[in-house]
């Protein structure tokens, strides 16, 4: 569970230290050889029950950044599940199909254009919170819209196809799976029923209309344990090969 705040990753579920403060920790986005996007550092937790779930993402919410009860950061929690059948014995169990997946819940946090409250410490915070809410959604914005041309050039069956920026921010880097990966998005808009929120209704809509243009395809990949155990044992004696051709490679400069 991680949280941007103005330009720092914050590792909400981190230990407390000594001195009763969140251990700090320099977490980073990082890429995987197969595209995969994770952030590292960050500290990962087993819930066995909807119950421990919810009780570990209200701890991590208790640790947000707000501001006049209103959030002012973005918040990410990734949770990893793992299906398998409790009832299969014998040599039937290393045929079980494991089902597993990932869901990656975001709560956006709304760029404030309320009137500052007279501290000129408060004032510049609040100024430097919704500039870089400002940064990260719109380059959000640019993702979607990247997004949704190469949905069309593919339509069109164009060769060259949009650059997607999804470096451009930390936030559409992790989201980069979720938008346009193999993933289904679902987006939640709120709404205001006050004249006040009429501005930010009518944003949060366009978004939404955005975002729903967006075509991912999702495909379901089913393994079962003689599959990943065969898997292991390939990257097994990938390993050692490449670390055999490295002895017989200095051997012979040595020689």
């Amino acid at each position: 569970m991680v949280e941007i705040y103005t330009k720092n990753l914050i590792d909400l579920l981190a230990p407390k230290g000594e001195a009763g403060g969140k251990v700090k920790k320099k977490i980073a986005v990082r890429h995987r050889d197969d595209g995969q996007v994770y952030i590292d550092p960050l500290t990962k937790v087993e819930a066995r029950t909807a119950r421990e779930l919810n009780a570990l993402v209200q701890k991590g919410l208790k640790r947000r950044h707000t501001r006049n009860g209103s959030s002012r950061s973005h918040v990410l929690v990734s949770i990893a599940f793992e299906v398998r059948p409790i009832d299969v014995v014998g040599d039937a169990a290393s045929s079980r199909v494991v089902t597993r997946g990932k869901l990656l819940l975001i709560d956006l946090a709304a760029k404030d254009s309320s009137s500052a409250d007279g501290d000129s410490v408060s004032d510049a915070v609040a100024r430097n919170e919704s500039v870089e809410i400002g940064k990260s959604l719109a380059a959000l914005g640019n993702v979607i819209s990247a997004l949704t041309e190469e949905d069309q050039s593919a339509k069109k069956k164009k060769k060259s196809k949009a650059h997607v920026p999804y470096r451009s921010h930390q936030l559409t880097d992790i989201m980069s799976e979720a938008l346009g990966g193999n993933s289904k998005a679902v987006m939640f808009v709120t709404v205001g029923a006050s004249p006040a929120d009429a501005a930010q209704t009518l944003s949060a809509l366009t978004w939404s209309q955005r975002l729903r243009n967006v075509r991912n395809a999702s495909v379901r990949t089913v393994e079962t344990d003689r599959i990943q155990q065969m898997q292991k044992e390939v990257a097994r004696l990938k390993a050692k090969l490449v670390a055999k051709e490295a002895q017989t490679a200095f051997k012979r400069r040595t020689k």
